[in-house]
């Protein structure tokens, strides 16, 4: 465990980086359909549609085809169908194991308690988990339910070695094992009851949460053994506030000046145990990188978020990234 809290060095972009690629999905020819990339695994896309002009209803095959799972590069896709659009959608895909990928749906509906339609204890989630797999171009034919209290956001789940896990504010939470089709629970980090998550991912095979101190520009980060025994507090209240110091121009608060106005995308571990980089962004400005170690800051992109959604505890905005390895994956395996 280290406590971190140095100055921050601003160095400047690499040289050598290529420009930001605008991907382009004309190649899945829907073009009365908006695209939005849902999740990213392993050089696949998993692509999401909706109609462009919300005066027309879809049509029943424009509802049957607003889900795709492609590769960008090769410009290869897989138009998925037979599921209510309305689920939320894993993609799994490692093609060390295997050039299928298989499609997790997790369909919720909220049961009432009490009967009425507001919220009250004792209310709960029903989940009904599908499978689809590209090997035999269709869905699982069981079905595997469980419940979740509703704190549980089941969208905001994360696919690594082979299974979805999800997050709550409790001692445990469940993640599904995809090819055993098993509902498992793992421990959450301790005291996450009193801290508000800023980061939920995987790298390198490995899930890390970091959660933000009461006190501001504060963070712990945390790694799950691989044994999902515990988690390890790798950085406690790593201390974030430097970076005002190399960026002085910049917004660094929401409007009350009291929340920090910049979002942890990732967490970049590298091959050594300490070696933790974080890549951060400050809305509408730029993409920073953030060595843990040195300290060590640099800009990646100036690039402007796309992707937006109110976080209802800042009453801002969140941002949504996704890691992507450019590569020659197949979309279902190799056809001859």
């Amino acid at each position: 465990m280290h406590s971190r809290r140095h100055r921050a060095k601003l160095i400047p972009p690499l040289a050598a980086s290529p420009p930001p690629t605008l991907i382009d999905f004309g190649f899945l020819n829907v073009p009365h359909l908006a695209l939005s990339v849902a999740q990213s695994c392993n050089g696949l896309l998993l692509v999401q549609g909706t109609h462009k002009d919300k005066r027309w209803p879809l049509s029943r095959e424009t509802r049957r085809s607003n889900l795709f799972v492609c590769n960008p590069i090769t410009e290869r896709s897989v138009a998925i169908t037979g599921i209510a659009t309305k689920s939320n959608f894993f993609l799994a895909y490692d093609p060390l194991k295997s050039l299928h990928f298989k499609l997790v749906s997790v369909q919720s509906v909220h049961r009432f308690a009490s009967g009425e339609t507001t919220l009250a204890w004792g209310d709960y989630y029903t989940n009904e988990v599908a499978i689809y797999s590209s090997e035999t171009a269709c869905w699982s034919d069981t079905r595997v339910c469980f419940t979740t209290p509703p704190s549980m956001n089941m969208d905001l789940g994360v696919y690594c070695n082979g299974s979805v896990h999800w997050y709550i504010k409790a001692k445990e939470s469940f993640y599904f094992d995809v090819e055993s089709q098993c509902l498992k629970t793992y421990p959450m980090p301790p005291n996450i009851e009193n801290h508000e998550k800023s980061h939920f991912g995987e790298s390198r095979g490995r899930l890390h949460m970091i959660l933000m101190s009461p006190q501001l520009f504060l963070y712990d980060i945390f790694e799950l053994e691989e044994d999902y025994s515990a988690w390890s507090l790798r950085f406690h209240k790593l201390d974030l506030s430097p970076m005002q110091a190399a960026f002085r121009g910049m917004n660094w608060y929401f409007e009350d000046d009291v929340i920090p106005l910049f979002d942890i995308l990732c967490v970049v571990r590298h091959k050594s145990e300490d070696d933790f980089v974080l890549l951060l962004l400050i809305p509408d400005r730029v993409v920073l990188s953030y060595n843990v170690l040195d300290a060590t800051v640099r800009e990646l992109s100036e690039l402007q978020p796309i992707v937006r959604s109110h976080a209802p505890w800042v009453g801002g905005y969140t941002f949504v990234a996704f890691e992507y390895i450019e590569n020659l994956s197949p979309v279902g395996g190799f056809t001859a």
